[in-house]
Protein backbone atom coordinates (compact mmCIF):
# COMPACT_ATOMS: atom_id res chain seq x y z
CA UNK A 1 0.00 0.00 0.00
CA UNK A 2 1.50 3.46 -0.74
CA UNK A 3 1.96 5.83 1.93
CA UNK A 4 1.48 9.25 0.40
CA UNK A 5 2.00 10.89 3.78
CA UNK A 6 5.52 9.60 3.37
CA UNK A 7 5.92 10.24 -0.37
CA UNK A 8 4.96 14.03 0.02
CA UNK A 9 6.96 13.77 2.99
CA UNK A 10 3.90 16.07 4.99
CA UNK A 11 5.56 15.03 8.70
CA UNK A 12 8.54 16.81 7.41
CA UNK A 13 6.57 20.37 6.13
CA UNK A 14 3.27 20.73 7.69
CA UNK A 15 4.63 22.39 10.81
CA UNK A 16 5.96 25.01 8.53
CA UNK A 17 2.62 25.71 7.41
CA UNK A 18 2.42 27.84 11.13
CA UNK A 19 4.34 30.48 9.54
CA UNK A 20 1.54 31.49 7.61
CA UNK A 21 -0.85 31.64 10.53
CA UNK A 22 2.04 33.93 12.05
CA UNK A 23 2.06 35.91 8.93
CA UNK A 24 -1.84 36.21 9.03
CA UNK A 25 -2.15 37.81 12.42
CA UNK A 26 1.25 39.86 11.90
CA UNK A 27 -0.71 41.36 9.22
CA UNK A 28 -4.00 42.09 11.73
CA UNK A 29 -1.59 43.46 14.36
CA UNK A 30 -0.78 46.53 11.66
CA UNK A 31 -3.46 46.48 9.32
CA UNK A 32 -6.74 44.77 11.42
CA UNK A 33 -9.07 42.94 8.47
CA UNK A 34 -11.49 40.59 10.60
CA UNK A 35 -13.57 39.80 7.60
CA UNK A 36 -14.76 36.41 6.44
CA UNK A 37 -12.76 37.06 3.34
CA UNK A 38 -9.34 37.14 4.94
CA UNK A 39 -9.98 33.61 6.73
CA UNK A 40 -11.09 31.99 3.59
CA UNK A 41 -7.99 33.66 1.73
CA UNK A 42 -5.66 31.98 4.65
CA UNK A 43 -7.46 28.32 4.13
CA UNK A 44 -6.80 28.92 0.52
CA UNK A 45 -3.19 30.06 0.82
CA UNK A 46 -2.47 26.63 3.58
CA UNK A 47 -3.40 24.77 1.34
CA UNK A 48 -1.97 26.32 -1.89
CA UNK A 49 1.34 25.93 0.24
CA UNK A 50 1.20 23.00 1.43
CA UNK A 51 0.73 21.50 -2.57
CA UNK A 52 3.67 23.57 -2.97
CA UNK A 53 5.76 21.79 -0.29
CA UNK A 54 4.01 17.84 -1.47
CA UNK A 55 5.56 18.87 -5.26
CA UNK A 56 8.88 20.48 -3.50
CA UNK A 57 9.89 17.75 -1.19
CA UNK A 58 8.62 14.19 -2.76
CA UNK A 59 10.90 15.50 -6.14
CA UNK A 60 13.54 16.30 -3.71
CA UNK A 61 12.99 12.86 -2.16
CA UNK A 62 13.33 10.96 -5.98
CA UNK A 63 16.01 12.68 -7.05
CA UNK A 64 18.41 12.14 -3.75
CA UNK A 65 17.70 8.55 -4.20
CA UNK A 66 18.45 8.73 -8.12
CA UNK A 67 21.72 11.10 -7.51
CA UNK A 68 22.95 9.79 -4.10
CA UNK A 69 21.10 6.59 -3.27
CA UNK A 70 19.82 8.01 -0.45
CA UNK A 71 17.56 5.78 1.71
CA UNK A 72 13.78 7.11 1.35
CA UNK A 73 10.41 6.78 0.27
CA UNK A 74 10.75 6.94 -3.01
CA UNK A 75 13.30 4.06 -3.34
CA UNK A 76 10.73 2.11 -2.24
CA UNK A 77 7.88 2.94 -4.23
CA UNK A 78 10.67 3.11 -7.42
CA UNK A 79 11.36 -0.37 -6.71
CA UNK A 80 7.69 -1.18 -6.44
CA UNK A 81 6.12 0.93 -8.84
CA UNK A 82 8.31 2.31 -11.29
CA UNK A 83 10.11 5.56 -12.15
CA UNK A 84 6.88 6.54 -14.31
CA UNK A 85 4.65 6.00 -11.60
CA UNK A 86 6.38 8.04 -8.55
CA UNK A 87 7.10 10.56 -10.90
CA UNK A 88 3.57 10.80 -11.69
CA UNK A 89 2.79 11.45 -8.42
CA UNK A 90 4.84 14.35 -8.17
CA UNK A 91 3.29 15.88 -10.72
CA UNK A 92 -0.57 15.22 -9.31
CA UNK A 93 -0.28 18.66 -7.34
CA UNK A 94 1.89 20.42 -9.75
CA UNK A 95 -0.79 19.80 -11.87
CA UNK A 96 -3.27 21.53 -9.26
CA UNK A 97 -0.63 24.39 -8.33
CA UNK A 98 -0.62 25.37 -12.61
CA UNK A 99 -4.23 25.25 -12.95
CA UNK A 100 -5.10 28.03 -10.13
CA UNK A 101 -1.64 29.79 -10.91
CA UNK A 102 -2.99 30.10 -14.44
CA UNK A 103 -6.74 30.75 -13.71
CA UNK A 104 -5.67 33.25 -10.38
CA UNK A 105 -4.08 36.49 -10.38
CA UNK A 106 -4.09 36.16 -6.66
CA UNK A 107 -0.13 37.59 -5.24
CA UNK A 108 0.50 34.85 -2.87
CA UNK A 109 -0.74 32.32 -5.08
CA UNK A 110 1.84 33.62 -7.92
CA UNK A 111 4.46 34.22 -4.81
CA UNK A 112 4.06 30.10 -3.84
CA UNK A 113 3.96 28.93 -7.88
CA UNK A 114 7.04 30.59 -8.68
CA UNK A 115 9.24 30.02 -5.33
CA UNK A 116 8.28 25.74 -5.99
CA UNK A 117 9.40 26.21 -9.57
CA UNK A 118 12.84 27.25 -8.00
CA UNK A 119 12.95 25.01 -5.35
CA UNK A 120 12.37 22.24 -8.59
CA UNK A 121 14.97 23.53 -9.76
CA UNK A 122 17.03 22.83 -7.22
CA UNK A 123 16.37 19.55 -7.23
CA UNK A 124 16.23 18.47 -10.79
CA UNK A 125 18.95 17.52 -13.19
CA UNK A 126 20.82 19.63 -15.06
CA UNK A 127 20.21 22.28 -12.75
CA UNK A 128 20.25 20.50 -9.70
CA UNK A 129 21.09 23.72 -7.69
CA UNK A 130 21.89 21.56 -4.29
CA UNK A 131 24.84 21.17 -5.74
CA UNK A 132 26.63 24.68 -3.82
CA UNK A 133 25.70 25.54 -0.48
CA UNK A 134 25.81 29.13 -2.11
CA UNK A 135 22.60 28.14 -3.10
CA UNK A 136 21.26 25.67 -1.57
CA UNK A 137 20.78 27.17 1.81
CA UNK A 138 19.34 30.61 0.42
CA UNK A 139 16.84 28.58 -1.23
CA UNK A 140 15.62 26.57 1.41
CA UNK A 141 15.60 29.73 3.77
CA UNK A 142 13.30 32.23 1.96
CA UNK A 143 10.83 29.11 0.29
CA UNK A 144 10.32 27.32 3.88
CA UNK A 145 10.58 30.35 5.53
CA UNK A 146 10.01 34.19 4.38
CA UNK A 147 7.67 32.91 1.49
CA UNK A 148 5.41 31.39 4.26
CA UNK A 149 5.72 34.33 6.59
CA UNK A 150 4.34 36.91 3.21
CA UNK A 151 2.17 34.69 1.63
CA UNK A 152 0.27 34.64 5.29
CA UNK A 153 0.56 38.66 5.86
CA UNK A 154 -0.99 39.61 2.02
CA UNK A 155 -3.89 37.79 2.72
CA UNK A 156 -4.74 40.53 4.84
CA UNK A 157 -3.08 43.68 2.94
CA UNK A 158 -1.51 44.45 -0.40
CA UNK A 159 0.82 46.60 1.46
CA UNK A 160 4.37 44.96 3.01
CA UNK A 161 4.99 46.82 6.10
CA UNK A 162 8.59 47.38 7.94
CA UNK A 163 7.51 44.98 10.30
CA UNK A 164 6.38 42.25 7.70
CA UNK A 165 9.42 42.78 6.02
CA UNK A 166 11.72 42.00 9.70
CA UNK A 167 9.83 39.06 10.54
CA UNK A 168 10.02 37.57 7.89
CA UNK A 169 13.91 38.07 7.64
CA UNK A 170 14.09 36.62 11.29
CA UNK A 171 12.35 33.37 9.31
CA UNK A 172 14.85 33.37 6.95
CA UNK A 173 17.67 33.12 9.35
CA UNK A 174 16.42 30.21 11.16
CA UNK A 175 16.27 28.09 8.32
CA UNK A 176 19.04 28.82 6.55
CA UNK A 177 21.15 27.85 9.92
CA UNK A 178 18.37 24.59 10.02
CA UNK A 179 19.73 24.04 6.66
CA UNK A 180 23.71 24.54 7.33
CA UNK A 181 23.00 21.85 10.73
CA UNK A 182 21.33 19.53 8.34
CA UNK A 183 24.16 19.61 5.81
CA UNK A 184 26.46 19.23 8.93
CA UNK A 185 24.94 15.79 9.29
CA UNK A 186 24.78 14.82 5.88
CA UNK A 187 28.68 15.91 5.02
CA UNK A 188 29.91 12.60 4.74
CA UNK A 189 27.18 11.31 2.07
CA UNK A 190 27.32 14.83 -0.05
CA UNK A 191 30.89 14.41 0.02
CA UNK A 192 30.48 11.16 -2.03
CA UNK A 193 27.97 12.72 -4.53
CA UNK A 194 30.16 15.33 -4.93
CA UNK A 195 27.68 18.57 -3.42
CA UNK A 196 29.59 21.31 -2.49
CA UNK A 197 27.69 21.91 0.65
CA UNK A 198 29.51 24.06 3.73
CA UNK A 199 30.93 21.18 5.45
CA UNK A 200 31.98 19.65 2.76
CA UNK A 201 33.75 22.79 1.62
CA UNK A 202 34.63 23.97 4.71
CA UNK A 203 34.72 21.38 6.84
CA UNK A 204 33.07 20.41 10.46
CA UNK A 205 34.68 22.66 12.82
CA UNK A 206 34.84 26.15 10.25
CA UNK A 207 30.98 25.44 9.44
CA UNK A 208 30.18 25.14 13.31
CA UNK A 209 32.10 28.91 14.12
CA UNK A 210 30.08 30.27 10.95
CA UNK A 211 26.48 29.40 11.80
CA UNK A 212 27.41 30.27 15.37
CA UNK A 213 28.52 33.57 14.55
CA UNK A 214 25.89 34.06 12.75
CA UNK A 215 23.68 33.37 15.18
CA UNK A 216 25.59 35.97 17.64
CA UNK A 217 25.17 39.07 14.93
CA UNK A 218 21.58 38.25 14.74
CA UNK A 219 20.66 38.77 17.92
CA UNK A 220 23.25 41.51 18.23
CA UNK A 221 20.98 43.25 15.63
CA UNK A 222 17.81 42.43 16.50
CA UNK A 223 18.58 43.76 20.09
CA UNK A 224 19.91 47.29 18.43
CA UNK A 225 17.14 47.55 15.98
CA UNK A 226 14.66 47.02 19.00
CA UNK A 227 16.78 49.54 21.06
CA UNK A 228 16.73 52.03 18.24
CA UNK A 229 12.61 51.76 17.68
CA UNK A 230 13.27 50.46 14.05
CA UNK A 231 11.22 47.25 15.08
CA UNK A 232 8.85 46.45 18.10
CA UNK A 233 10.20 44.89 21.54
CA UNK A 234 8.90 41.41 20.81
CA UNK A 235 11.55 40.73 18.58
CA UNK A 236 13.79 40.28 21.59
CA UNK A 237 12.18 37.11 21.55
CA UNK A 238 13.99 36.34 18.20
CA UNK A 239 17.30 37.30 19.96
CA UNK A 240 16.58 34.96 22.72
CA UNK A 241 16.25 32.05 20.17
CA UNK A 242 19.68 33.39 18.18
CA UNK A 243 21.81 32.97 21.37
CA UNK A 244 20.01 29.93 22.50
CA UNK A 245 20.69 28.10 19.01
CA UNK A 246 24.75 30.03 19.39
CA UNK A 247 24.43 27.90 22.85
CA UNK A 248 23.83 24.79 21.31
CA UNK A 249 25.50 24.74 18.53
CA UNK A 250 28.86 26.22 19.86
CA UNK A 251 29.38 22.87 21.13
CA UNK A 252 29.09 20.79 18.23
CA UNK A 253 32.33 18.96 16.47
CA UNK A 254 31.22 16.08 14.76
CA UNK A 255 28.59 15.25 12.31
CA UNK A 256 26.81 12.65 14.27
CA UNK A 257 26.15 15.34 17.17
CA UNK A 258 24.60 17.23 14.41
CA UNK A 259 22.34 14.44 13.64
CA UNK A 260 20.81 14.76 17.04
CA UNK A 261 21.31 18.85 16.72
CA UNK A 262 18.99 18.72 13.99
CA UNK A 263 15.84 17.95 16.20
CA UNK A 264 16.93 20.72 19.22
CA UNK A 265 16.85 23.92 17.54
CA UNK A 266 14.03 25.86 19.39
CA UNK A 267 11.97 26.26 15.84
CA UNK A 268 8.96 25.16 16.98
CA UNK A 269 9.15 27.16 20.40
CA UNK A 270 10.02 30.09 18.28
CA UNK A 271 7.10 29.45 16.21
CA UNK A 272 4.76 28.95 18.85
CA UNK A 273 6.28 32.29 20.84
CA UNK A 274 5.87 34.63 17.56
CA UNK A 275 2.29 32.77 17.08
CA UNK A 276 1.03 34.08 20.64
CA UNK A 277 3.22 37.39 20.84
CA UNK A 278 1.72 38.46 17.73
CA UNK A 279 -1.74 37.63 18.82
CA UNK A 280 -1.36 39.66 22.14
CA UNK A 281 -0.22 42.46 19.85
CA UNK A 282 -3.42 42.41 17.51
CA UNK A 283 -5.70 41.81 20.48
CA UNK A 284 -4.48 44.95 22.60
CA UNK A 285 -4.10 47.31 19.27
Amino acid sequence: MIDLLKFYRVRDWIKNLGLCFIGFVAAQAVSPNHSVHSLIALASVVFYLGLGYAVAFSVNNFYDFQFQKEENYAKYLVGHMGKAYCLGLTAVPFLLMSVVYLKSGYPPFHLIFLATIVYILYSIPPFRLKRHFILSIPINAFYIGSISIVAGYLTVTDRLSQDALALAAIFTFYPAFAEIVHQMADVRSDKKAGIKSMPAVFGIAKTVRIAANAQLMLATAITTMVIAGFIHPVYLGAALFSLLRFLKISGTSESEDSKTLTNQLFGTYEGAYFLFATAVRALIR
